[in-house]
This record gives C-alpha cells, structure tokens and sequence, in this order.
C-alpha cells in the first residue's frame, strides 16, 4: 500500500510539494521576502538546547529548536499527519515528537517513525518530511535561510571586528508593515529630525549639509568610511573617530565606528513576519571594557529610539488602504531606497535567469540636510 499525504480535503498523490514553477520556485513567497538569503532570528541566549519555541515567520508558524549537540534548527510546525503544532509535543535533542499520535521527526524535518503502524503493514516514510530551514549561531545570534537544505548555501551576515564576547545591548520590535516599508527606515538618512524627537533633536537652524560618497558592496552598498562627529559629544569618546555605513539585501544594515583601538559596531535587521508585520532586530557591540556599566542606560536609550519608528510605523497602517499607493522618490535623501528596489528587482531577474547577481550601484556621491 502505497503512503497518501492529505490537504484539507484534497487527497493528494505521494509527491513533493510543487509549485507553478517547480523545484526551482521561491522557497518563501515573493510578496513576503526574498529567498536564498540569511535573516536574524534571535539572540543565541534565547534558544535553549533541548527546548522548542514557536515562532512566526516568513508567513509560515515555524519551530526552532538546538539538539543536543548546540546546533540550531528550524522547520515548519506541523505534523505532516493531522497538522498538530510539534512545538507542543516532546523533543529529546534529536527528535520531535508529535504530541497527538507520536509520529517522530529528525531535526531535518525527516520522519523517522510511526509508532502506530502494524509491523504487518509496512509504509515507505522516507519522502514524508516537513519544510526545514537551515540555522547557524554567529556571534551570538541565530540566522535563518530562506532556502532549501543543501551544503553550498553562503556564509550568514558578519560583524565586523567583534564576537560574541564583547558588550553587548540588543533588542527586538515589531512594526506593523512589511518587509519594505520596514527596510526603508533603515537606509532613510532624512526621517530622523522628524521621527526621533528628544533632547538630542537639533534645530532647524542647526541642520547641515551632508556629503556622502557610497560605493557598491556585496548585495548592497556602504557609505565610505569617513570621520565623524555626532558621538564626539559624549565625554568618554575619543575625538578621533571614524565610521563606515552599510546595507545588504535582504534587510541587513551595519554601522561600525571606530574609535582608536576599540571598535563600537551597531546591526540593525529586518525580518519578515507576515505580509504586513515585520520583526526590527537591534545589537550593538562594543570593546571597551569599562563601559559594561552604560548598559542599561544604553538599552533604555535603543529601545526609546527604536520605538519613535515603531509609532511611525503604527500611523502608517492605521491609514494605509489595502493598495498602497505609489511612492514618490525624490533626490539624493531618498537615493538608498531607489537603490533598494533596484537590488531586489536585479536579485529576483538574477535568479529567474540563473545568472550571477550584478549589483546596479555605482559609486557616486550624495547630499542631503539633516
């Protein structure tokens, strides 16, 4: 007898699931992200080894789990039986179990048994699996890959000149848009003045001229390294300092400063939830050693700041109308999001034509006031 896999009330034959365009169609949907790229996940602190957490991504209900070994794991939380959430079940550190009728499942996402079988009935379980995605911990965060398991998928996003050791503050929100619009605040040299009011707010008199040079970087683009003077007004940093500006698809944004021997490196991520919420992940790192006790004042002053954007973001969907409107792009200040749209658009053509990615950044200059 021959294994039957059930949708709804659609019996469907014993095959892969399949799209319009096969094995070779978006491993999530286009109108969520992108795939076959990294996103951030969460901190390494937040997955325990031999715990399960549900989480929602990517428009799916997934769960995430580390075997018994360290190693991070995702997949689809589903029993491929009668749909029951695994992350409800049992997990030993190298199976889950399935807490309505045990089916047990690798952290592959291959079955591997059902216990309710007869031994006189024997079933072909090899091609019953649930959709995994590959994870992997650097620097004390989990990534995830939209893409298919295989053993060619690139290195995860990496800070420059830190590691897990070093200080840390990080933090996550979630705004209420999509990957887009969410994105779009990360490379906005322009709202900042308006979104992120406080004491540390300059005055219109009081905003500059800026001149930028930007030069293409891998998926995306960075803004050279060049001195700079904005965290010159706090008395323990140096007065000579420097930074460096980057972003690369599919919403990943570094910023390092660095300031004589000791480096100051802030990521801030995007990373889809479902079609109109998006999860903004923050962490800074730092290397000098007796700044440890600023973390909490840190941390209050990150969350403050990202939370000016999340209430941006929250007025936006209160009147947003299900076809949002086009957007109007003017200038240099809103070169990076024109930028933007065209590294997912030549991303997309690239891997429609089975060609390697031509980044469409070239190096220029750009002004703005702020």
């Amino acid at each position: 007898m021959s294994t039957v896999l059930y949708s709804g009330d659609e019996r469907l034959a014993n095959r892969p699931e399949k799209d319009q365009e096969g094995e070779r169609a978006p491993y999530i949907s286009p109108d969520i992200g992108l795939s076959d790229l990294w996103y951030f996940a969460m901190p390494s602190r937040k997955l325990k080894r031999g715990k399960l957490l549900a989480k929602r991504m990517f428009d799916l209900h997934l769960v995430f789990g580390r075997d018994s070994e360290g190693r991070p794991f995702a997949m689809q939380n589903s029993c491929r039986h009668q749909a029951m959430p695994l992350s409800l079940g049992r997990f030993d550190g190298k199976r889950l179990e399935c807490p309505n009728h045990g089916w047990l499942y690798d952290t592959d996402g291959q079955c591997v048994s059902i216990p309710c079988l007869s031994e006189k009935q024997p079933q072909d379980i090899s091609r019953i699996r649930i959709k995994s995605f590959p994870c992997r911990d650097v620097q004390g965060n989990v990534w995830i890959y939209a893409g298919r398991p295989s053993d060619d998928i690139p290195d995860p996003p990496r800070l420059p000149e830190v590691e897990a050791k070093h200080l840390r503050v990080d933090g996550m929100m979630r705004f209420a848009c999509g990957m887009d619009r969410a994105t779009l605040g990360l490379i906005d040299p322009a709202h900042g003045p308006y979104v992120h009011t406080s004491w540390l707010r300059r005055s219109d008199r009081d905003r500059r001229e800026k001149e930028k040079r930007f030069v293409p970087s891998h998926l995306g683009f960075t803004m050279a390294r060049h001195s700079t003077k904005t965290a010159q007004a706090l008395w323990f940093m140096p007065k000579s300092m420097e930074i460096e500006v980057s972003f690369q698809l599919p919403g990943v944004h570094f910023e390092c400063v660095r300031a004589g021997k000791h480096v100051f490196t802030g990521m801030i991520t995007a990373t889809p939830l479902t079609a109109n919420e998006t999860q903004v992940n923050y962490n800074l790192y730092w290397t000098i050693p007796w700044l440890a006790p600023a973390q909490p004042v840190v941390a209050l002053l990150m969350h403050n700041f990202f939370a000016q954007d999340q209430h941006a973001m929250a007025g936006l969907s209160t009147f947003a109308t299900e076809r949002t409107p086009p957007l109007t792009l003017v200038g240099d200040p809103d070169q990076q999001a024109v930028w933007y749209f065209k590294l997912k658009q030549e991303y997309l053509r690239a891997k429609k034509e089975g060609r390697p990615f031509e980044n469409p950044v070239q190096e220029t200059v750009l002004r703005w006031r702020t």
